[in-house]
């Protein structure tokens, strides 16, 4: 049964079609990414399904119910987090109040518990802390709680952007170009806990540049060319399919780079 359905997603901006008609679907715990030349619409998809961005047309289905168009706040709720292409940190805050601040959509008590200190807001407090504690040691980050996020190298504030993602309890995760300004020595780490996110039973929608990362660790891949579904398959199959290549290296290009 799929977790998350895309059906017949348009969006335009005027008479610019950055999505076209696409759909797809996504089992529970798969790992299934999102590939395609710049301009190709991917985080576009990303900003539709998140609410950040109203269809012109189409459906976005999580576990049988219709979230279109819902605030990005309430697809947060219902089990959808996510990263951003370009790091968005609070950079004047601490690495935990970074992760803490993520948990807001998950908390019961109300301002006026917060303002007024009460008991039950700091049960939920230390409870936060603890679970920012375990999603920091689980993506790496242990021991870097009290650090302002600025301070970070670029790797890890990736990493940390991941980790809100982790904070609001998703079902699935979209993880948008995570690998994108990232060194070749932390790939591997960003790998690593890409991985065992997969495996912790998360299910994964990736949109990356790198084919290396995406044809290693994928379980499937979408094509996007101009905002339209070239095709789904395995790493393989996308691979030597010759409308992907086209898409990639121009008409009569043999193979695509990476693969």
């Amino acid at each position: 049964m799929a977790l998350l359905e895309v059906i017949g997603l348009s969006k335009h901006f005027g008479g610019l079609r950055a999505l076209d008609d696409v759909s797809f679907a996504v089992k529970e715990r798969e790992l299934f990414s999102l590939v395609g030349p710049n301009g190709s619409g991917k985080t576009t998809l990303f900003n539709v399904v998140c609410g950040v961005l109203v269809p012109t047309a189409g459906r976005v289905v999580f576990q049988g119910q219709d979230i279109t168009g819902k605030a990005p706040f309430k697809v947060a709720q219902v089990g959808i987090g996510r990263t951003f292409q370009n790091v968005s940190l609070f950079a004047k805050m601490a690495v935990i109040d970074n992760v803490m601040v993520a948990m807001h959509c998950r908390r019961r008590a109300h301002l006026v518990a917060g303002i007024a200190r009460t008991a039950r807001w700091r049960r939920e407090e230390e409870a936060c802390a603890n679970r920012a504690r375990e999603i920091l040691a689980f993506i790496g980050l242990s021991g870097r709680e009290q650090e302002m996020a600025r301070n970070l190298p670029y790797g890890e504030q990736k990493r940390l952007e991941i980790a809100r993602a982790l904070a609001v309890d998703p079902k699935c995760i979209l993880l948008d170009e995570p690998a994108a300004g990232v060194n070749t020595s932390e790939l591997g780490v960003l790998t690593d806990v890409i991985s065992r996110i997969h495996k912790s039973g998360i299910t994964i929608v990736l949109v990356e540049h790198r084919m290396d990362l995406v044809m290693t660790i994928s379980d499937r891949v979408h094509v996007l060319n101009n905002g339209r579904t070239i095709m789904t398959g395995t790493p393989s199959e996308v691979c030597s399919d010759p409308r992907v290549i086209e898409a990639y290296l121009g008409k009569g290009a043999a193979s695509v780079a990476d693969c």
